[in-house]
């Protein structure tokens, strides 16, 4: 068995982030091994394990992969006690989202003949795109609420060393003191989002408030396909620490952990149970996903992004160098004026050309609305196989006249006078 050292260092210049590497047979055909576990020290001291797709290839990050060590000894002596051919639902908030992801792969890969379906909510990033596209033969509805930051994490961003040049970095610094800075902090950050090696798996569900200033009970459940709107907090957020320059080591994901939007009571669940609320309710609008106004108010969000994002221009490098003089920046300080001006240079072609893109992206999203406001709920939507149920009505109307319910569909703005549902 052969480790290419080499390539590891080149994937994992950084601590406490995923490596990427292969284990493959020399002495014999070449073929890389799968299903091995495996246990790595990297020249810093840090450890990585996990264990090997059918391409011998690995993707793991210590403290993701331990827990779900734990989990996959539990689960399989209940597949060998008391599994026979159950559709398998796994759930995860939080960090508990990316173990999540890792056990569904693992059961999904193990037990080919079973049904599993997997929900994360306001997960973060599991996985390289070796994993995410080994993985893509799992069902994953992956659930985000629109002002957490966690589905941003990790990232190269919150390199503790400050080693790694971002290539929105420049055009970030560049933009301070100037009017459409909020833009430049968006493209940058977006920029760095994609700049590095960590991606999202499965398809992922937005709730939207209906305006900026709402809160959970507001949201709306939509598909926007579209980074400026599914990423825009965690790129915002950043891009500021990438500004400030001054992250706070380990306390960030603090920080992070107690956004409101991110918590599973006063985020998820409030948003989820607004949408249920709808739904039930939409044979009220002939059964749409969305009315008229709701449609206008996401519609009314995006305008300003893109009417901003077309005003932006990138600012010249003798802007960038006199920010830099009365501003430090840990990543910038250590590089000579030619090595600053390379990256300047490189910066600013890259955002010239991710700029246009995702002014596409949001005219598409614009579109996606209108489509997607004209869907149909059904009660097959809604209750999937339960849906059938003589009793479901009584039920449902029974639910409804809970305090909390009433409570819920207050805040939410929701009519329960006529709970009926399109069939």
């Amino acid at each position: 068995m052969a480790f290419q050292e080499k390539r590891l260092q080149e994937k994992c210049p950084q601590r406490d982030y995923w490596c990427s590497f292969r284990l493959v047979n020399e002495q014999g055909d070449g073929k890389a091994y799968a299903g091995l576990t495996y246990r790595l020290h990297d020249r810093w001291g840090e450890i990585y394990s996990g264990e090997l797709n059918e391409d011998g290839q690995g993707q793991a990050h210590n403290g993701f992969h331990q827990a779900f060590v734990g989990a996959k000894d539990f689960v399989r002596r209940y597949f060998r006690d008391f599994y026979t051919d159950q559709t398998i639902l796994i759930c995860g908030h939080s960090l508990g989202g990316a173990i999540a992801l890792l056990l569904a792969e693992w059961l999904n890969r193990s037990y080919p003949n079973a049904n599993v379906i997997l929900y994360t909510y306001g997960s973060p990033r599991a996985g390289d795109s070796a994993f995410v596209k080994a993985a893509a033969g799992l069902t994953h509805h992956r659930l985000v609420n629109h002002h957490d930051p966690i589905p941003g994490v990790p990232s190269t961003w919150m390199d503790g060393n400050w080693k790694h040049l971002l290539p929105g970095t420049a055009m970030l610094v560049a933009s301070i003191g100037t009017p459409l800075l909020g833009t430049a902090v968006l493209l940058g950050g977006l920029l760095n989002l994609r700049g590095d090696n960590f991606e999202h798996h499965g398809e992922q569900r937005h709730f939207m408030p209906r305006k900026a200033t709402s809160d959970g009970y507001s949201s709306i459940l939509w598909q926007p396909g579209c980074v400026a709107l599914e990423q825009k907090t965690c790129a915002q957020w950043a891009a500021e620490i990438d500004l400030r320059g001054d992250m706070p080591t380990r306390s960030i994901l603090t920080q992070m952990l107690s956004f409101a939007e991110h918590s599973s009571n006063s985020g998820y669940s409030r948003a989820a149970l607004t949408t249920l609320l709808r739904w039930i309710t939409a044979q009220q609008r002939n059964g749409t996903l969305f009315t008229d106004l709701e449609r206008r108010q996401i519609s009314k969000q995006i305008d300003p992004i893109e009417q901003d994002m077309a005003a932006w221009q990138p600012e010249s490098y003798l802007r960038f160098r006199q920010n830099l003089r009365t501003k430090t920046h840990p990543r910038l300080n250590r590089l000579t004026e030619l090595d600053l001006r390379a990256y300047y240079d490189k910066s600013h072609g890259e955002i010239l050309e991710f700029k246009p893109e995702q002014q596409k992206s949001l005219s598409k999203a614009q579109k996606r609305l209108k489509a997607q406001s004209r869907v149909i709920v059904t009660r097959k939507d809604v209750f999937g196989d339960e849906a059938e149920r003589a009793d479901l009505d009584a039920l449902v109307t029974e639910w409804l006249e809970l305090a909390e319910i009433k409570k819920a569909a207050v805040l939410a703005k929701v009519s329960i006078d006529s709970p009926t549902l399109v069939s």
